[in-house]
This record gives C-alpha cells, sequence and structure tokens, in this order.
C-alpha cells in the first residue's frame, strides 16, 4: 500500500492525472455571481487539491450572505 488509509477498505492515493486535473480546476471562478443566493463553503484545513488560502481568497469574493466551515483533515472526498 502506497496511500494513506482515509477508512478500512479506503485509500488516499494521488498520480499523474490527479494532478492534471487539479491544475484544469478552477472552484471560485464564479463565486462573486452566487449572491443573493447562500453561499456555504466546505473545506478541509490541509487539501491538497484545492489549498485552505485559495479557499479564503474564493471565500472573500463572495458576496453576503456566506458561510465558511474548516473541517480538520486532509480531503472531503471521503466524507
Amino acid at each position: 500500500m502506497d496511500g494513506k488509509r482515509t477508512s478500512k477498505n479506503q485509500e488516499n492515493k494521488g498520480n499523474l492525472r490527479t494532478v492534471e486535473f487539479s491544475r484544469a480546476y478552477e472552484p471560485g471562478i464564479n463565486t462573486s455571481r452566487i449572491s443573493p443566493t447562500s453561499l456555504l463553503i466546505l473545506a478541509s484545513g490541509h487539501d491538497r487539491i484545492t489549498p485552505t488560502d485559495l479557499t479564503f481568497k474564493d471565500y472573500e469574493k463572495a458576496l453576503e450572505p456566506k458561510k465558511l466551515v474548516i473541517i480538520p483533515g486532509e480531503s472531503l472526498a471521503y466524507l
């Protein structure tokens, strides 16, 4: 096993395809356009795909009403 265990049956593995997809990933591109719809951003504290500093920048761009929740851990993929 070369990945970190996240539960009994799952491994958290990355590969070159994951890196390729993550470079094209722009989650906050429309953040400022969501208002007046409520926005809830859930982020992990140590996510490798969407770093927390990018999440903070996107949260700052969003208009009210908005809420940011940081969940401890590496990834939200296994919640």
